[in-house]
């Protein structure tokens, strides 16, 4: 079984890192592109701690070399099966690392003080009272996402809302060398507010930009 890492250009120089399963990465190449992969014995779990140390090794990986992440944990029964995965999108998946190369992820997370404080006192008088509170947050929660997007526009080529049970999370893919000015104004911002606190994570591989469209799904 063939646990999938990343995907990276064909000429991408081979890891050296072990993988989960603690066996050495191996790289599949084909004309326009190459895949990271692992060996493993079995399927891995879905745990917390294995999905962590995934996205761990994906960063790293990505010191060495552009990359697409794959979305963990996919697996392919054999390395012919990897290949034939590989060469039916090389060429997506090479125009794809090319229009990412030089950029990263950077996700921006901001919450506020027992956010849901006077929803659960609402909920404890009437349904009425709730949706009214559950509404006003939500409003609060659109206009803080359009106000931080807003801020950021002009350093991003791509936003996305994350999901989150709290808060907010935004993610931006952001040229490289533009990643400090980012951080600077999200910084500047907060400085105005006192009534949020706010997170700048990365920067990281594009996770969340190309996952859903360019990665091999099981």
């Amino acid at each position: 079984m063939m646990l999938l890492y990343a995907i990276v250009p064909a000429d991408a120089p081979a890891p050296e890192e072990h993988g989960l399963a603690g066996r050495r990465l191996e790289t599949i190449r084909s004309a326009l592109a190459a895949v990271i992969v692992e060996e493993r014995p079995d399927h891995p779990r879905r745990s917390n701690e294995e999905s962590r140390t995934f996205v761990e090794m994906i960063c790293s990986l990505a010191t060495i070399t552009p990359l697409l992440p794959v979305r963990f944990p996919t697996v392919l029964p054999t390395r012919s099966a990897v290949l034939a995965e590989l060469q039916a999108h090389e060429a997506a998946w090479r125009r794809r690392l090319t229009e990412l190369d030089g950029l990263s992820e950077v996700v921006i997370r901001a919450q506020w003080e027992d956010p849901d404080q006077e929803i659960d006192a609402a909920s404890h008088t009437s349904g009425t009272s709730y949706l009214l509170s559950r509404a006003a947050t939500l409003q609060h929660h659109e206009a803080t996402v359009a106000e931080i997007s807003e801020l950021v526009r002009h350093l991003t080529c791509q936003i996305k809302v994350l999901s989150s049970q709290q808060g907010i999370r935004i993610a931006c893919l952001v040229a490289n060398a533009d990643v400090p000015q980012l951080k600077d104004a999200i910084l500047g911002w907060q400085q105005a507010r006192d009534d949020r606190q706010m997170v700048v994570g990365g920067p990281w591989p594009p996770f969340s930009f190309v996952v859903d469209q360019e990665a091999v799904n099981a």
